[in-house]
């Protein structure tokens, strides 16, 4: 499995992001998914083999170290953290393209921005914009396939402007599990979660006490939101086997270490169709709606119920909106010392592929490749 990373260099906002993770390959690409950022990258070896009760005894010892590595952050006293190499990575003034190769199995990878050096000042910080893709196959993008038949003129900026890492590895392409290894930095079967994906209604994966590239973030000073595609559950209120929409969600990605979070809780064609603000509702649903494969192999979602501020079609473009209103409220807290952390994990181009004009039709090839465009747009 490769991975690839690109990034951009903004005065106003620092360094940005791009992952690109595809989640359900096919014959016309790999399975991969990607997922790397800069600052200080901590590695560990994966071990191959384990006895039950060996596992159980890392287990714990990863809960308190995991306790002792967050409170370390936070400045609380706390034992040495337990990383086997820290790897730091520099922010070149000119920034250029490389390529790696790792021999090593990793089942961490842990992102961190270096703040404690007594030569950095608060100003000079960097904001910090990870986006993940879903579903997106290394040959759908000029960057990394210059044969490529789909326009990628945004991803191409930030490649040629940025660093583009082509060589680096996964223990599961599929949306959950690359959420988890993300931002925990832990191998991702590990968790409750031994095979596949959470559903729309699952309950939270992660741990409060887990932690995570959110608590990391913020214990080193930053306001942390997540906006997007969560997969990593969280508790909505129930009676019985059904979800009530009048009362708050729990467990969200907020006991994961961010400020805030907009989103929804599975894939888009995963229901319920919920945008919830931080344990809240936006809306309660008012119907029960769906597409079938056979009604459109490209655009169908699962049936289930859908709020009336909900529109498929619309989701990316909203979800857009919505970081950009984030980076614009942040923007001038930044310029003065208090920088933030963006996690944008979108749901395309992932089903359901919905491309809306100017995009529908525009890459002449077929929806998905419309579908490529309006993400890099």
């Amino acid at each position: 499995m490769r991975a690839h990373e690109t990034r951009i260099h903004s005065r106003d906002l620092g360094w940005i992001h791009w992952v690109s993770k595809p989640c359900c390959g096919g014959p016309r690409r790999e399975k991969r998914h990607w997922c790397f950022a800069t600052g200080t990258v901590a590695l560990r070896k994966t071990k191959t083999s384990r006895t039950p009760s060996q596992r159980r005894e890392q287990d714990r010892a990863e809960n308190l170290s995991d306790s002792a590595s967050r409170g370390a952050l936070t400045g609380a006293p706390a034992s040495p953290i337990r990383w086997n190499m820290i790897v730091p990575i520099t922010f070149p003034k000119a920034p250029h393209r490389v390529s790696a190769q790792k021999r090593n199995v990793l089942s961490m990878l842990l992102i961190a921005i270096s703040l404690a050096a007594p030569s950095v000042r608060s100003a000079d910080v960097p904001n910090v914009i990870i986006i993940l893709a879903d579903d997106m196959g290394i040959g759908d993008m000029t960057p990394t396939n210059p044969d490529c038949k789909i326009q990628t003129p945004a991803l191409q900026r930030m490649a040629d402007e940025g660093i583009t890492f082509l060589d680096a590895h996964t223990s599961s392409s599929v949306c959950t599990p690359t959420r988890y290894g993300l931002l925990t930095g832990r191998y991702n079967w590990r968790s409750r979660l031994a095979r596949g994906v959470l559903g729309g209604t699952s309950p939270h994966l992660i741990p409060a006490e887990r932690a995570t590239l959110g608590h990391l973030m913020r214990g080193a000073g930053y306001t942390t939101q997540m906006i997007g595609k969560w997969h990593l559950g969280w508790d909505w209120a129930k009676n019985g086997n059904h979800v009530d929409f009048t009362k708050d969600v729990t467990n969200g990605p907020d006991i994961n270490g961010f400020d805030g979070y907009y989103g929804h809780c599975g894939s888009l064609d995963m229901p319920p169709y919920v945008w919830v603000d931080t344990g809240k509702i936006t809306a309660q649903p008012d119907r029960i709606d769906g597409v079938s494969r056979q009604q459109d192999p490209y655009g169908w979602w699962r049936k289930g119920p859908i709020s009336p501020d909900f529109n498929i079609e619309q989701v990316l473009p909203h979800l857009f909106d919505k970081s950009m209103a984030f980076i614009k409220e942040q923007a001038p807290a930044s310029k003065t010392g208090k920088p933030f952390f963006l996690y944008l994990p979108l749901p395309a181009p992932h089903t359901p592929i919905v491309p809306v004009p100017p995009f529908k039709g525009a890459s002449g090839i077929n929806p998905y490749a419309d579908f490529v465009m309006q993400v890099d747009h």
